[in-house]
């Protein structure tokens, strides 16, 4: 079994990637973390899930996740593409089988501000940050600052790959996908 994990900061092109992974291997489902976030606080609006600053020390997403998957693998043998910004290195170390899995995390070490230019520069319509303003853009990614330091501190700790989109950003993503691909077909 080989799931790929995707994680990492927002707007860092996690999607892009997975679009690209799920057109050459389309046996895999992808697993958007977004939607199972939003349609899971709809439903339990009392529950927290997700790492929003607020309650990231209760997050248990990737708990979730890992059941899913699992109750999905009792039936079938579906491979799973698992997209989003909600699980942590630590998460990750904790709740999946690295041997059994290929996980990358991608970050975006430009500043704030250079993000929402380049958000501006990369968005579409249906793109949650087209949706924002830029004061709105820029306090968003002023506050997940925070957040991408605990994963460049828990990726050093568990030894897990973290790619920078913040040069280049297609370039490093094309380079991404090949890696992925080419571990694919080594299994």
């Amino acid at each position: 079994m080989t799931n790929i994990f995707i994680l990492g900061t927002s707007r860092t092109g996690k999607s892009t990637l997975t679009k690209k992974i799920e057109k050459e291997f389309p046996y895999f489902k992808t697993i958007p973390l977004d939607f199972i976030i939003n349609a899971y606080q709809k439903t339990f609006s009392d529950k927290k899930i997700g790492y929003s600053k607020e309650y990231l020390p209760d997050n248990k997403l990737s708990l979730f996740i890992k059941n899913l998957i699992y109750e999905f693998r009792k039936h079938n043998d579906t491979l799973f593409i698992i997209e989003g910004d909600s699980i942590l290195p630590e998460d990750y170390h904790q709740h999946f089988d690295e041997e059994q899995n290929i996980c990358f995390f991608l970050i975006n070490t430009s500043t704030p501000e250079q993000k929402v230019q380049d958000c501006r520069k990369y968005d579409r319509t249906n793109d949650w940050s087209s949706r924002r303003t830029d004061q709105e853009l820029l306090k968003h990614f002023e506050e997940e600052e925070k957040i991408q330091k605990i994963i460049i501190e828990q990726v050093r700790k568990y030894h897990y790959e973290t790619i920078d989109v913040a040069n280049n950003r297609n370039e490093t993503l094309n380079m991404l996908y090949e890696k992925i691909k080419k571990k694919l077909q080594n299994l």
